[in-house]
């Protein structure tokens, strides 16, 4: 189904729909399922304890839409977590369409032969404890890799942890949606950065001091010769729908592992750039300039 050779930008996120309904799990009152439908991230929803019944949680909607992406942004899951999903036909769960069977919250990204054995994380080669700080926790699962894409209404999600040493379960965002690949991959010159907003502050002897921020990451690429459906069935209508305010998952493919927390965020447009057509045989290219959602 998808090409891991080239780029992915998934999109639109089916949470916002007015549709959409939560359900299922227990939650702090405070700190509630219905946090997840909320964009910002650190505003999240904490289970009561680590019970799988506590921990899963069902999403509903009132019509079939193409599920191809399923990601948890902001989420607290130990390197020891696992997440499965199911899709449903109806809200019954009577015709399954999707079961994704336990997958690691935290992949395993180094063979432990790297690995000094006294590391925590020698065992299964996750990134440990403390680079696990360092990153954005962005658990992503792509349908469809080798399935049937799944066109349901019902999803339910389960949580497994029984270790997280934080004793609950925290989600910040829920991200799902379709998926597009281009038909021809974003041409060479694709370039990711971190971008700080750190304010330096310079004493009248020169003394720096600092006011530490978290860098964001961003990735700017060109679509080139691309399509009229893609140039405007897609990114133009992507650029209608999105703004510079909507949400969009990039990947730099889908199955990206080894530095999938390095090329794999959940952003917005930075900018809305123009389409053009320069060649004789009306094609198109377009720059993407995408800007991590902290």
């Amino acid at each position: 189904m998808f090409d891991p050779n080239k780029i992915a930008l998934c999109y639109p996120n089916y949470m916002d729909k007015t549709d959409c309904t939560l359900s299922g799990g227990r939650w702090l009152p405070s700190l509630p399922l219905s946090n997840i439908k909320n964009r910002v991230i650190k505003k999240r929803a904490r289970s009561v304890d680590l019970l799988p019944t506590s921990t899963r949680f069902t999403i509903n909607l009132a019509s079939s839409v193409p599920i191809l992406c399923l990601a948890l942004a902001g989420h607290n899951l130990s390197s020891q977590g696992v997440v499965k999903i199911k899709v449903y036909s109806d809200n019954t769960e009577t015709e399954t369409l999707y079961d994704s069977g336990w997958i690691d919250a935290w992949p395993s990204l180094f063979d432990s032969s790297s690995l000094e054995w006294e590391y925590d994380n020698f065992w299964f080669g996750r990134l440990s404890n403390d680079q696990r700080k360092d990153v954005t926790p962005l658990f992503t699962h792509f349908f469809g890799v080798t399935e049937i894409v799944p066109i349901g209404k019902h999803i339910v999600v389960e949580i497994d942890d029984p270790l997280n040493p934080d004793g609950y379960v925290e989600i910040g965002r829920v991200f799902f949606s379709d998926v597009w690949q281009p038909t021809r991959n974003a041409s060479l010159g694709l370039s990711f950065k971190n971008n700080t907003t750190t304010e330096i502050e310079t004493t009248l002897d020169d003394t720096e001091y600092f006011d530490p921020r978290r860098a964001r990451r961003s990735v700017s690429f060109q679509l080139d010769r691309i399509p009229t459906q893609d140039a405007y069935g897609r990114m133009f209508a992507i650029q209608r729908l999105l703004g510079i305010h909507g949400e969009i998952l990039f990947a730099y493919t889908t199955q990206d592992r080894e530095l999938a927390y390095e090329r794999r965020f959940l952003g917005r447009l930075s900018e809305l750039d123009p389409i053009s057509e320069p060649y004789v045989d009306r094609r198109h290219q377009v720059p993407v300039n995408i800007t991590e959602i902290l």
